[in-house]
């Protein structure tokens, strides 16, 4: 299979001693291939993946925190990795209040960090969650950096959003924003943010898998579309990013490479209100699609 870029070396610049510690003791193990931090840049969002290791994890969340005025840090259950590490950076801090994702059936801590924050209760309705985030990130932040960061489908999100809240700030005092991954399945919104052709080009061949980023893709442009029903059209900015992607996959052919079966998965999301739920079906559908390609490998191998 051609080369991947995505696997080639990337170091953060801005990392701090104990992680670049951390990567040298790394690439000294079995699995480091796994362990290795990767960062990407796209215009005004920089991607950073770091896999495998927790408390690399947690490096990189301190090194985040002390990077901006407000981290936006989602997380879709109280027990994927974001929150175990979570719970690491509170243990002994006491000075830090969290804020959590106000949308969302499930049992979401997604938090914006930041110390005196106040709380911000739950809501149910999207349009309404989304101001509410909005408005606590303006309280807490005027003309500061702010992070948006998740694991897997969470960070998916976070790269929707952080452009999503940048175009709500006058364009006099807009924010530095950043958006940080942690799990490949959020790699599919780095081509939200800087198109197809650069991060994920035909040339270099398709993974059906949890790393494809097409699958994991449209949840979190789905989930800034859905955010304006109601309020009129999206923004232009929006709109523009959707027709160019859209233009993307139908020149490279690569939204038709569906499983047949597949399609029931795919059918569900039309009507699947809530981001969180919509990404998990997605990866249903990108996992089922590895495994028919697995299968049909084996088949022409044993033939």
């Amino acid at each position: 299979m051609p080369s991947n870029p995505w696997t080639q070396p990337a170091f953060p610049v801005q990392s701090g001693i104990r992680l670049a510690a951390a990567l040298a003791e790394s690439a000294a193990a079995p699995d480091a291939e796994l362990q290795r931090i990767e960062t990407w840049h796209g215009g005004p969002w920089t991607l950073r993946w770091c896999a495998a290791e927790e408390e690399l994890r947690v490096m990189l969340a301190e090194s985040a925190q002390g990077q901006a005025a407000v981290v936006v840090n989602l997380g879709e259950r109280e027990s994927d990795p974001a929150e175990r590490w979570r719970r690491a950076l509170t243990l002994g801090a006491g000075r830090l209040h969290y804020a959590p994702w106000p949308y969302g059936r499930l049992a979401s801590c997604a938090c914006v960090l930041r110390p005196t924050v106040e709380y911000v209760r739950r809501i149910d309705t999207l349009r309404q969650g989304r101001l509410r985030l909005v408005d606590a990130v303006r309280t807490l932040s005027v003309d500061q950096p702010v992070i948006c960061l998740g694991h897997g489908a969470s960070g998916a999100l976070a790269g929707a959003l952080a452009p999503w809240l940048e175009s709500q700030s006058p364009i006099r005092s807009r924010r530095s924003l950043q958006w940080l991954s942690y799990g490949a399945p959020a790699i599919g919104n780095q081509a939200f943010a800087d198109g197809l052709a650069q991060h994920y080009g035909a040339e270099f061949g398709r993974v059906y898998n949890r790393l494809d980023p097409v699958t994991y893709l449209w949840g979190g442009v789905g989930w800034l579309l859905r955010s304006f029903v109601g309020a009129g059209s999206a923004p232009r900015w929006l709109q523009r990013r959707v027709m160019v992607l859209e233009e993307e996959l139908r020149r490279d052919g690569i939204h038709c490479r569906q499983p047949e079966a597949g399609y029931g998965l795919q059918g569900q999301l039309m009507a699947v209100d809530d981001w969180f739920e919509q990404a998990r079906l997605q990866h249903q559908l990108s996992t089922y699609q590895q495994l028919l390609e697995a299968r049909e490998y084996r088949v022409m191998e044993g033939s």
